[in-house]
């Protein structure tokens, strides 16, 4: 197998993994993870209540064990691996908030987008319109492909986010 480089050195359901999967989708759909864990806390049934939510539930089931079981190759790059489990999840917390509230869902909906929106969407088009310049792993200055080799530790700038 060889020794461990920077995209294969996570271990699975490991520290630095949980922090890496709480990250992208945080970055993805941020409203999601806590709609469906208080969804799941005033109702533990209700992943399984309606035909629409055990659809949606088991069409998220295998994404999510996707997501726990990949191991980002790319590390911080890797994000958009988990974009389709973080649709289907949105789909899924969505439905449940409807299920749950019906007459506060569409204010909760609004609510979850306007998070969304405020503290990620309208940043990240914000910081689009300004001048490029390296931050955080997402340069691309100095980004290199032998990153993957083993033994080769992450750069220093990386290593905060793994």
């Amino acid at each position: 197998m060889g020794e461990p480089s920077i995209g294969t050195d996570v271990v699975l359901l490991g520290r630095a993994h949980l922090k890496y999967l709480l990250n992208a989708f945080a970055l993805l759909v941020p409203a999601v993870l806590p709609a469906l864990a208080l969804a799941v806390a005033r109702r533990p049934r209700a992943l399984v209540g309606g035909p629409e939510c055990r659809l949606l539930a088991a069409a998220a089931l295998p994404l999510a064990l996707y997501a726990l079981a990949l191991r980002p190759f790319w590390g911080p790059w890797d994000w958009d691996l988990f974009s389709a489990t973080a649709l289907v999840l949105a789909c899924l917390a969505l439905r449940l908030v409807f299920e749950l509230a019906p007459a506060r869902a569409p204010s909760l909906a609004v609510a979850c987008i306007g998070f969304q929106l405020l503290f990620f969407g309208v940043p990240f088009l914000w910081i689009g319109t300004g001048a490029v310049r390296e931050a955080g792993p997402f340069g691309f200055q100095g980004f290199d492909y032998d990153l993957r080799k083993a033994g080769t530790p992450p750069p220093e700038r990386l290593a905060p986010w793994l």
